[in-house]
């Protein structure tokens, strides 16, 4: 007796009794504390209107069934990044099958009010079915974690629009189902979250009156699989811009990851690269509709109204397409495609730029200036080509200030007549851009985030665009001021080291490696002769050397770590020509 008495002590001890609070009431108010949690909700719950109820960091609040709690007056959720507020399911058996009710429950709703105090910030929220945190009120919702929810995140609907809808620092991740932020009739700004790991759209846009704002986001291994209106990032009847964000490693069924239709957006500053639409065109279908890009599609077809969108200081590579448009993807559109840097793309039909013109108000004009457009490949046809430009019908194309490898002649297909403007001779011709590390090949798997496509400072893209005519911004893809020195450069990253040279002569142009470089660095020039230097970005002379070789090297141990410029001077033609070196 007295040994099993002594093991039912031990075992108390060993695993002290948790406190609960059971809500069994229909409306709530007052003050959640940790030394209440867990909360256990047994009934549908609601905060009524005029009252508040207070939550505190570290509860764990645990839905006993398929019940909801309705914010009609207001609510503080407020945790930490060490003690998170939670709302979760007691029993998740049959959460998956979304014809019972069973395994979840029906999440938050904010009820309209135009004045609103209330705050959602650090708190988890998972295993939500058959509902979502409805937001029909502009509140701030901050450093919140969404995951495995069944059929949706978010739904912002009918806030007021001179208020703004604040989501920021939020994770969303491993939500299978519908759309994670769905939005309409309202203003709201989404930045420097994360989606990844989702089986649904991450954002879709129906509104046309929405201003939107989609920024510094990080958007990576999702898989949408709408089999009629594709895109990760779906924008519908709206207007705002998607700048800054990341947007990488996708799979998409039909459509480009990132879909505009009958909006008027600004994709601005992103990177989109290693993403990947899998369907190839269905015979027997009007597969333009409904299928086209892998990174940006914008479809105004059928417009009462004249829109453009602007697609400008982008980075644009290694997507893929089974059909047409892998870069950029233009339906019945009008577009202004400047300052971007879209490269090493692969698609059936228009590894570039994809357009197709569609009823629309004026016809189409579509504006392609100040883009370095390399190594883009058509893989269709039983042949391979690199081409930057697949006309399948359109109006008016403006072309004019772009890199590429060929000329524009031999550069474009077109299935039918238009009417191209723009001075085509202005175009930079020359086998390569030299950008510092760029990727190589037409791989989804080469990784292009952790490329550098900066140009390097004798690349022909330095100096040799042209502002006239574009909306060009204060800054690059990198941040660096859109314009450094007296010309803008052709691509989405300015260089901002320049040097004075003059304009390059055939044959100047040399190659450093490795570069950033540590203790030995190599060039690679196409004559040996003149002499070599290394300066700091002053202009200082750190060292020199006169070549004797097309080989030469320098010794880096004597430099710190920093950013330097090795300078040739050629006797041969009395030219200059300078690299940007960085050493670790």
């Amino acid at each position: 007796m007295y040994r099993l008495i002594n093991s039912i002590l031990l075992l108390l001890f060993a695993y002290p009794v948790v406190a609960a609070t059971s809500i069994t009431s229909s409306t709530v108010s007052g003050h959640w504390q940790l030394s209440d949690s867990p909360i256990l909700i047994f009934n549908d719950i609601t905060v009524p209107h005029t009252q508040t109820l207070q939550i505190d960091a570290g509860v764990d609040i645990i839905f006993q069934g398929s019940y909801k709690l309705t914010i009609s007056g207001t609510l503080f959720s407020v945790g930490t990044a060490a003690q998170p507020i939670t709302y979760h399911r007691n029993d998740t058996t049959g959460w998956a099958d979304t014809a019972i009710t069973t395994g979840g429950w029906q999440g938050i709703l904010f009820e309209p009010t135009s004045a609103d105090l209330s705050i959602f910030r650090y708190s988890n929220v998972y295993d939500m079915k058959h509902g979502t945190l409805d937001d029909f009120r502009p509140i701030n919702i901050a450093n919140c974690n969404f995951f495995h929810n069944k059929n949706g995140c978010m739904r912002i609907d009918g806030a007021d629009l001179n208020q703004l809808v604040d989501i920021g620092f939020c994770t969303f991740h491993d939500n299978p189902g519908k759309t994670l932020v769905s939005s309409r009739s309202c203003k709201y700004y989404i930045h420097e979250g994360a989606f990844y790991n989702n089986t649904a759209h991450c954002l879709y846009n129906d509104s046309a009156s929405n201003n939107v704002l989609f920024q510094a986001n990080d958007v990576y291994n999702n898989t949408q699989s709408d089999t009629i209106a594709g895109g990760l990032l779906k924008l519908q009847f709206s207007r705002g811009a998607v700048a800054n964000n990341k947007i990488h490693s996708n799979t998409s069924l039909l459509n480009a990851v990132v879909a505009c239709y009958a909006s008027e957006v600004s994709l601005d500053a992103n990177i989109i690269c290693n993403n990947v639409t899998i369907v190839p065109e269905r015979p027997g279908t009007n597969s333009k509709s409904i299928q086209g890009g892998a990174a940006i599609r914008i479809d105004d077809s059928g417009a009462t109204v004249y829109r453009t969108s602007i697609i400008t200081n982008n980075i644009i590579a290694n997507n893929s397409t089974a059909y047409c448009g892998a870069a950029v993807y233009l339906y019945g559109a009008n577009a202004g495609i400047f300052n971007n840097t879209i490269m090493n793309n692969s698609a059936a039909k228009g590894g570039c730029i994809y357009i197709f013109d569609s009823v629309s108000v004026g016809g189409t004009s579509v504006k392609v200036k100040n883009n370095i457009l390399y190594h883009n490949v058509d893989t269709g046809g039983g042949a391979i080509d690199t081409l930057s430009i697949y006309v399948a019908s359109a109006d008016t194309l403006r072309y004019e200030y772009n890199f590429s490898s060929k000329a524009f002649s031999s550069d474009h297909i077109a299935l039918t007549t238009f009417t191209l403007t723009g001075d085509t001779l202005s175009d930079v011709i020359y086998p390569s851009p030299l950008l510092i590390n760029p990727t190589h090949t037409t791989s989804i798997t080469e990784n292009a985030l952790s490329a550098n496509f900066e140009p390097l400072i004798n690349s022909p893209c330095v100096n040799t665009g042209d502002t006239t005519g574009t909306s060009t911004t204060i800054n690059d893809y990198a941040g660096n001021l859109r314009v450094s020195g007296t010309v803008i450069d052709i691509g989405a990253i300015e260089t901002p080291y320049k040097l004075s040279v003059g304009h390059h002569l055939p044959g100047t142009y040399f190659t450093v490696y490795p570069n950033p470089a540590q203790h030995v660095v190599h060039c690679l020039l196409p004559a040996a002769s003149g002499t070599l230097a290394i300066t700091d970005i002053m202009g200082k002379i750190m060292d020199q050397q006169a070549v004797n070789s097309a080989t030469p090297q320098f010794n880096l141990d004597c430099l710190a770590r920093g950013i330097y410029v090795i300078v040739w001077k050629n006797s041969l033609n009395n030219s200059t020509a300078a690299v940007k070196l960085v050493v670790e």
